[in-house]
């Protein structure tokens, strides 16, 4: 989460739920690191979020006036869910590609209609 010689990552529950906007419990437990507050996990050990802040050489923020309420909006959750399970479509095409042709394969199928010309023509 906070960029430095080593990360700081907030500790986070795994179990939740997200609502229309996001969850608020999950991104205030990230938030809370922030201002030194919370847990984080830095060098591989799990300590208080100020102490991991002090131990990467990063001091606390203050928030001013509606900072925490940005902090915990959870349209920028949501929006980097998408964006993981974007980048993980690549991946997921790439398999589903593969069973599709070893399912033929093993069912000693034709591949005939996959040529594009069959499809030309269905379409006139």
């Amino acid at each position: 989460m906070l960029a430095g010689d080593g990360d700081v990552t907030p500790v986070v529950p795994a179990v939740g739920s997200v609502g229309a906007s996001g969850d608020l419990a999950p991104l205030a437990h990230a938030a809370l690191v922030l201002i030194g507050e919370g847990e984080a996990v830095f060098g591989g050990q799990r300590r208080d979020g100020g102490e991991a802040l002090h131990a990467a050489g990063l001091a606390p923020i203050e928030l001013e006036a509606k900072e925490g309420l940005a902090l915990i909006n959870g349209t920028r959750r949501m929006a980097a869910i998408a964006a993981l399970v974007l980048a993980g479509l690549d991946h997921l095409f790439a398999a589903a590609l593969c069973a599709a042709a070893m399912s033929i394969d093993a069912c000693r199928g034709s591949d005939a209609f996959l040529d594009g010309r069959v499809h030309t023509i269905r379409d006139l």
